[in-house]
């Protein structure tokens, strides 16, 4: 029985140390293999830290030496400190990338149901560039500020010098994304308004006309009702004798 008992022991000890060495194993190539090429830097050192602490251990424990337990679970620990820093850093880029996509998604100018008159559709063009405290603009600008919130996140979860030349290329490789998308967004905007004269869909009414214009027949001309304002505000028609 005595015997029994500590075969149970060791088992038992080995089940526990495997299983923790397992862990450590899983996080830190989790952690290696994901880092992008700008990202490592910023945990090198800590990464650099678990390596000669693995290697110290490899050389001089084994199983059955007193401080095998203190060495595993000092790893685990500093492992799983870094792999929930990398972790952190990762979802918050991911955050950023999922909200821009999103928007990215969405054109900047969406038409209303029905046709609008010319000078509406006119109106609704200009006023894109005088929006910018309103509207997708200012759904733009306050995404940029859940953006900093984030980076000062994985800044302060990376332990990193905001000046330094690491940081400063991380941001870089952020605002690279951040272009992406935008460029995105341009081309689903400028495809959204080619759509909207897709002579095809026009045909198969999977579309409304964009523009709404009124021809008025009298006895000797032909009136074309598509009004503009010019810069002094005075209206035009368009007319064309027959």
């Amino acid at each position: 029985p005595d015997y029994a008992q500590v075969i149970y022991e060791q088992n038992e000890k080995f089940r526990e140390f495997n299983g923790k060495l397992e862990l450590v194993k899983s996080m830190y190539n989790e952690m290696i293999t994901t880092l992008h090429v700008v990202e490592y830097p910023l945990i090198a050192d800590e990464v650099k830290n678990i390596d000669a602490l693995l290697e110290d251990g490899i050389k001089t424990i084994n199983w059955n030496s007193t401080d095998a337990r203190g060495f595993i679970d000092k790893n685990l620990k500093k492992t799983k400190e870094i792999y929930d820093r990398v972790t952190l850093m990762h979802d918050n880029f991911k955050n950023i990338c999922d909200m821009l996509d999103k928007y990215a998604m969405v054109p900047q100018l969406e038409r209303k149901a029905k046709p609008v008159i010319a000078q509406a559709q006119a109106d609704m063009l200009r006023n894109i560039s005088k929006d910018s405290d309103k509207g997708r603009h200012l759904d733009l600008d306050r995404k940029q500020f859940l953006f900093n919130a984030l980076l000062r996140k994985t800044a302060s979860a990376m332990q990193v010098d905001k000046k330094s030349e690491v940081w400063n290329r991380y941001l870089l490789y952020v605002e690279e994304h951040i272009l992406k998308y935008l460029a995105k967004n341009v081309i689903v905007s400028v495809q959204h308004l080619l759509d909207q004269f897709d002579s095809g869909k026009l045909s198969r009414g999977e579309i409304m006309p964009l523009l709404l214009i009124k021809l008025e027949l009298d006895e000797k001309d032909v009136a074309f009702s598509a009004k503009f304002e010019t810069k002094d505000t005075v209206e035009r028609d368009v007319w064309a004798n027959v």
